[in-house]
């Protein structure tokens, strides 16, 4: 089995959910930018490489929005007091 083909179903089923980051589709899409004479467990290396990049900063945000939101909440309550 080529593995573009799993990336090309990755990417139509992504183009369905908005709210993919086009860094995420583009770290699924790096077979087309690794060259061809690299062997297939290389590129699939290089997909999950990009992929754990963007899924790392991705939690990061998350993080900080939710330790912010979590202090706003805690100022709300003390001020409604």
């Amino acid at each position: 089995m080529d593995v573009i083909e799993p990336l090309r179903l990755i990417r139509e089923a992504l183009a369905e959910v908005r709210p993919v980051s086009r860094k995420v589709r583009r770290a699924l899409l790096v077979s087309s930018d690794v060259p061809a004479e690299y062997p297939r467990r290389q590129q699939l290396s290089e997909v999950r490489k990009r992929l754990a990049e963007e899924m790392a900063g991705a939690f990061d945000t998350w993080r900080l929005f939710a330790t912010e939101l979590e202090k706003f909440l805690d100022w709300k309550i003390e001020k409604d007091k």
